[in-house]
Formats: C-alpha cells, sequence, structure tokens
C-alpha cells in the first residue's frame, strides 16, 4: 500500500512539472486525464502513461477531448487497438489513436 501512495505522488509532480498555462480546471482535468491513464494492464500502461506525461499537455482542447472519450472505453478494445492494431470501429477515436500510436 505505501507504493502505491509513492506512485501517486511521483506521477502527480510529473504532471505538475509539465503544467501549461490555462485555467485550474484545466490542469486539473490534465490530472485526471492522467490518472485515468493507468489502466492497471502493463501493455496498456506502457503506451498511455508515457503520452500522458509528455504529449497530452501540448494536445489542443479537441485533442484532449477525443483523448478524454478514449479513456471512458474498456480496457478490452483499447488492447486491441493500441496494442494488436485493430481497427478502430468509432471514427471520432480514430484520430486520437493514431496520435497515441505515432508517439508510442
Amino acid at each position: 500500500m505505501v507504493k502505491f501512495g509513492l506512485a501517486i505522488h511521483f506521477n502527480e509532480s510529473l504532471i505538475q512539472a509539465q503544467r501549461v498555462p490555462g485555467t485550474m480546471e484545466e490542469n486539473i482535468d490534465l490530472k485526471k486525464m492522467y490518472w485515468h491513464s493507468r489502466r492497471g494492464m502493463l501493455e496498456l500502461d506502457l503506451i498511455l502513461v508515457p503520452f500522458a506525461e509528455k504529449v497530452l499537455p501540448g494536445l489542443s482542447s479537441d485533442e484532449k477531448r477525443a483523448y478524454a472519450e478514449l479513456l471512458e472505453e474498456e480496457d478490452q478494445d483499447l488492447f486491441l487497438w493500441l496494442v494488436r492494431g485493430e481497427p478502430v470501429p468509432e471514427k471520432g477515436l480514430q484520430s486520437i489513436i493514431a496520435t497515441v500510436l505515432a508517439t508510442a
């Protein structure tokens, strides 16, 4: 349990270090998206967490919205799309998945 608490503190500091100018609400949204990028499935975590740390703060508001929608999907679907490279049935998610995969 202690290791989990340390990981949370470490990851929050990474997001704060990369904070982009904006409202407090936008920064809170970035932290939430970062936290939701941690899926608990190693394969997804290795793709989504670095993306959230390095790329997410610099995305446009539309891309951030698309990423938030992507995070609402089930882990099984994310695994198929991001790891196995299966086609994404929802056209609204295709662009953000391509962005995530391009930076992985």
